[in-house]
């Protein structure tokens, strides 16, 4: 397995809350952390802290079509992404665990240098639903700006 290198990571996400068939946009983030990205064969480990919640988040995208992404800290999630399929997890917010689903609608991976994954997913936590748009970007070697 390779070093990991320091990398910039961008996330990025819209949701859209779901309610009698309507959408209705319900919160945007977009930060900038720091991190570091591994490869090893066609794997790709991102990991870094989210400085607004203190969690550490990893990403494992497993080089063949599915994308993992766990968090730990104040609440424990494990999100799978894999395009036409559906997923099912615990999301943990202590003292709570509540039943997650996450179907993925589309998800597209680029990794020429950097590395950028942008996925449209469903999301229902305890029969609450929301569409989800995620982006994370991670800068390239020797690029020190976002486009």
């Amino acid at each position: 397995m390779a070093k990991p290198e320091k990398a910039g990571v961008r996330v990025r996400s819209r949701a859209y809350d779901i309610e009698d068939g309507a959408e209705r946009r319900a919160e945007e983030y977009d930060k900038t952390h720091k991190g570091t990205i591994e490869r090893d064969g066609g794997r790709v480990i991102v990991r870094y802290r989210d400085t607004d919640a203190g969690d550490i988040c990893e990403m494992i995208y497993d080089g063949i079509g599915r994308l993992t992404v766990q968090r730990t800290g104040h609440g424990a999630r494990r999100l799978v992404f894999e395009e036409g399929h559906t997923h099912r997890d615990i999301f943990s917010a202590p003292p709570y665990s509540i039943d997650m689903e996450v179907r993925t609608r589309s998800l597209s991976l680029s990794d020429d240098g950097g590395f950028r994954a942008d996925i449209e997913y469903l999301l229902d936590i305890g029969g609450q639903a929301r569409r989800m748009e995620y982006s994370v970007e991670i800068l390239p070697p020797g690029r020190d700006k976002w486009k």
